[in-house]
């Protein structure tokens, strides 16, 4: 296909995935039905931060993290049960907030639901009363903190009041709690009604237990669970869940954790058999040249600076926090094990980089050329604007991919997941989550070694071309997995995107396909805020790949024109035996 022809089905294949990503976004994204919500991070704070006051924190002067998650269990079960009013109050979608003060030990977490209802309340350390008097609990006459008697002590023995509930407190202890009974409408709200008490006052090592339980004959096998534990006179920990027995969502988990318990142990072999093929070519081009490891680390700023942008600025800070809560360890140490995360990616873009640069055959040098210009800090040519433009077009088009498969499909419980969590809807700098996500696992491994390598070592085009699209349908179905739920949707998903990016890779080159990486989840995610109204969160997850834009068209406007054949010279490397006899020839004539 001629050069003229080429872009013309390139620029049809951005228009039709362009209008594909417009028209079934909302229908077919997780991110534009499932995780749908109204609340930004703001919201989400101030509705943690009015939760914790109603436990007597006074949060005014607290750092807060936030993360969102999804429950893949309780998806499933609305699938199972879609008329269970059970089922309804527990949406697939939750936002977790840890607060805590500076050089304290007080600290909460806070789970709500996508409306920003309570589903979980735990406190650490010592408590402070807004008003400064100390811990929550009884007031000096006796009352709780509102002077109503609703304070969150318990009576002890000889006080009088209504009696326990159906498992009550051993003999000779008699303790009750005062007004208990709120946190049922705190939590089940309207629901409350359908709820019955199973226990109150236990003790148990976490403190005085009480639980209440939603059972629906129409739901069978799931149960709907308050419990809440008190100590000291306050409540430190109240948990709201739904308990899903296995058998409820069986046939539908199925699909969903064969494909992941066969990725587990799979993704690593994947990595070690690819990082080993390239180690052994880059130690054999060490022996000649350092030309391609050169080049490679010219490169590597492409990889780390949306690395250390997600790391320092995204919502994975706001996880490592939480996570670091959750395993009873320090965020520090988090913060160290993702900095060694993000030291080993480079390390293994670098190898994969310089191992393909250093076979790459001449045929393929063509589409490596924006590369070896920016290599040379040329990056002001005409080609790498346009490739960076055409690149940031295919972005959109490449994930409509999985949009029209599902929509074809028919399938309303099978949702396209192009960003694989609902995090970056509370992440403080959405650009910074957009680049985080950019980071190309598939197309820098694919196209830039194993094409490479594949074109080398077999001769046969066709079959070279067979084992590319199954190596980058395996790699998109592993990493990615755009279309969970169904095996052969998945499967068939997976080798549609990976078409996709080999499209975008033969029409503008390695650094079209890169650049891909970048607008895939940016529109996704832009997307996404449009449809909850977060117009200032999405121009923030687009910025990013608007910058680029501009200067990819900055470039392609006013850029240099350059002699391509010499830029195609340019990847000539010649070896060190013959780069010392000219040095020893030169100065024997100097001398």
């Amino acid at each position: 296909m001629s050069g003229r022809l080429r872009w013309i089905a390139f620029l049809l294949f951005c228009a039709a995935g362009w209008t594909a990503f417009a028209l079934l976004f909302s229908r077919s994204e997780a991110s534009g039905k499932e995780w749908r919500t109204t609340a930004s991070r703001a919201d989400v704070i101030a509705a943690a931060r009015k939760i914790a006051l109603e436990y007597g924190l006074d949060t005014a002067d607290w750092d807060f993290s936030v993360t969102a998650q999804s429950r893949r269990a309780r998806r499933l079960a609305r699938f199972e049960r879609p008329n269970s009013p059970l089922v309804a109050s527990f949406p697939s979608m939750e936002y977790v907030v840890v607060g805590s003060r500076s050089a304290t030990p007080s600290r909460a977490r806070i789970v709500l639901a996508q409306d920003l209802r309570p589903l979980a309340f735990r406190s650490y350390g010592p408590r402070r009363r807004p008003d400064g008097r100390g811990p929550a609990g009884k007031a000096p006459d006796g009352k709780g903190p509102d002077g109503r008697g609703r304070g969150f002590g318990w009576r002890m023995r000889g006080e009088q009041g209504p009696g326990p509930g159906p498992e009550g407190p051993p003999p000779g202890v008699s303790r009750e709690a005062v007004d208990i009974s709120s946190q049922l409408a705190l939590y089940a709200g309207a629901n409350a009604g359908r709820y019955r008490q199973t226990s109150f006052a236990v003790p148990t090592p976490e403190g005085l237990r009480s639980a209440w339980e939603w059972t629906d004959e129409a739901s069978h096998g799931i149960v709907a669970r308050l419990q809440v534990f008190v100590r000291r006179g306050q409540i430190h920990r109240a948990e709201h869940e739904l308990d899903i027995a296995p058998a409820v969502i069986a046939s539908r988990l199925s699909p969903y954790e064969l494909p992941q318990s066969f990725a587990a142990p799979t993704r690593p072999l994947l990595i070690a058999g690819t990082l080993f093929i390239c180690f052994w070519y880059l130690f054999r081009s060490l022996a000649r040249t350092f030309v391609p490891l050169r080049f490679a680390l010219a490169l590597l700023p492409m990889i780390l600076i949306p690395l250390l942008a997600d790391f320092l600025l995204g919502p994975d800070r706001d996880r490592t926090v939480i996570s670091a809560l959750q395993q009873n360890t320090t965020p520090s140490a988090a913060s160290t094990a993702g900095l060694v995360g993000i030291g080993l990616a480079c390390a293994g873009f670098a190898v994969v980089l310089a191992s393909g640069r250093s076979i790459l055959p001449r045929t393929q040098r063509p589409l490596w050329l924006s590369l070896q210009y920016l290599y040379l800090r040329k990056p002001a040519v005409r080609r790498v604007g346009v490739e960076v433009l055409a690149g940031l077009a295919a972005g959109p088009a490449i994930a409509a991919a999985t949009y029209v498969l599902q929509a074809m499909s028919g399938r309303e419980d099978v949702l396209a997941r192009m960003v694989s969590t609902p995090m970056f809807l509370t992440a403080e700098h959405p650009w910074a989550a957009a680049l985080g996500d950019g980071v190309p696992w598939i197309p820098v491994p694919s196209f830039g070694f194993v094409a490479v390598w594949l074109s080398h070592a077999i001769r046969r085009r066709w079959l070279a071309g067979v084992l590319l699209a199954l190596y980058g349908t395996a790699a998109v179905l592993l990493y990615m997995d755009p279309l969970p739920g169904s095996r052969p949707l998945a499967i068939g998903s997976s080798a549609l995107v990976f078409m996709a990016m080999w499209f975008t890779w033969r029409s503008c080159g390695l650094l079209g396909v890169w650049m891909s990486s970048f607008s895939v989840p940016a529109a996704v995610m832009s997307g996404a805020f449009l449809n909850n109204g977060m117009k200032a969160e999405a121009l923030s997850a687009a910025a990013p790949v608007l910058l680029m834009a501009l200067a990819g068209a900055g470039a392609a406007l006013f850029g240099r024109r350059e002699d391509e054949s010499e830029g195609i010279e340019s990847f000539e490397i010649q070896p060190r035996e013959h780069i010392i006899s000219e040095r020893a020839r030169l100065d024997a004539e100097f001398a």
